[in-house]
């Protein structure tokens, strides 16, 4: 997946989605508009792992993306 400036291979999406930094890309480059509050370019913890990914639901929830069976959006 080409992803701005470099390729990404995915090859286990729950490995390779777990920090939410990929979507988040991924989002913004399929949106061309910007992932607002991310933790940074490789989060430490287990809670920034989850901001990350949250925001990524707000995000597509305030851009109407359906989603379907996940989470409260």
């Amino acid at each position: 997946m080409k992803l701005g400036k470099h390729d990404r291979k995915v090859e286990d999406l729950f490995m390779d989605l777990q920090d939410g930094m990929l979507l988040i890309k991924l989002l913004e480059n399929l949106t061309k508009k910007k992932v607002t509050g991310s933790t940074g370019k490789q989060p430490k913890t287990e809670a920034h792992k989850i901001v990350n990914l949250d925001l990524t639901f707000q995000f597509m929830h305030a851009e109407k993306i359906k989603m379907i069976g996940i989470g409260r959006y």
